[in-house]
């Protein structure tokens, strides 16, 4: 539940954008978090998480909704949801264009990307839509990549953080599992 409050008081603050102004220096790492909701599970992956230590199960075939959210106090740069398997049909995104907040780039061919601007910096953004998990790769498990970058000051010296989230995509209950 606490979780849950943190994440939807920080989407509620990303809502905004709000403008900064990109400090001196900047050694602050940005940040994200990625829900997933849907098939009973209700769960909200954050950039603190050990992305080792567990994977995700999906029901394959099954709709989901995400929120992906990201944001620095020093001005969000580059942040990046990327998936890639043998075909670029192992999910299928829907984010209709009239719904993708400014900056937002989304494919159906492995990425959803927030692109920030230098001269207008904002301290984060969100983006909302559906993903159907299919079964169009070949290995059973694939990663669901996520890396954020701030512009790091004035000095360019731009700290970011990069996680990948393992997914099995199948015929079984939505649910995280331990790594053996």
């Amino acid at each position: 539940m606490k979780t849950t409050i943190y994440f939807l008081l920080t989407a509620a603050f990303l809502l905004t954008s709000c403008e900064v102004d990109v400090p001196d220096v900047d050694r602050e790492a940005p940040t994200f978090a990625f829900r997933i909701t849907g098939d009973g599970f209700d769960h909200t992956f954050q950039s603190e998480d050990d992305f080792d230590s567990f994977v995700l199960h999906l029901r394959r075939d099954y709709e989901y909704d995400f929120l992906f959210s990201g944001g620095d106090s020093g001005g969000l740069k580059d942040l990046r949801w990327l998936w890639f398997d043998s075909s670029s049909r192992g999910i299928e995104i829907d984010v209709p264009a009239e719904d993708r907040p400014n900056g937002w780039n989304v494919t159906s061919g492995g990425y959803v990307w927030y692109i920030g601007d230098r001269e207008d910096p904002r301290s984060g953004s969100i983006i909302a839509g559906t993903f159907i998990p299919r079964n169009g790769y070949l290995s059973g498990m694939m990663d669901l990549e996520f890396f954020a970058q701030d512009f790091g000051g004035q000095s360019g010296d731009q700290n970011y953080i990069e996680e990948k989230l393992k997914i099995v995509i199948g015929n079984h209950p939505t649910e995280i599992l331990p790594v053996n």
